[in-house]
């Protein structure tokens, strides 16, 4: 082969190398995106859950002794 030629041939080679690495690049950061988004939405869910779980005990018989309890943990808090 004549040089020409070894270059086009390693110039091609090139190319296509750095087109299949840029494509893993892309699917890596596609799935780091899915990931986080993922791990968002059950965040999302967590807090939505324990906020509605907080609210109930609060508008229900604990509301009475929510105001004692309160001071308890300022308290409590305040003495550390």
């Amino acid at each position: 082969m004549s040089s020409n030629t070894i270059e086009k041939v390693q110039a091609t080679a090139l190319k296509e190398y750095k087109a299949f690495f840029k494509e893993i690049k892309e699917k890596i950061l596609t799935s780091q995106v899915k990931a986080a988004l993922a791990v968002n939405h059950e965040l999302i869910n967590l807090y939505w859950e324990i906020g509605s779980k907080i609210h109930l005990k609060q508008s229900g018989r604990f509301r009475k002794r929510r105001r004692s309890l309160l001071s308890k943990i300022w308290y409590q808090l305040c003495s550390i």
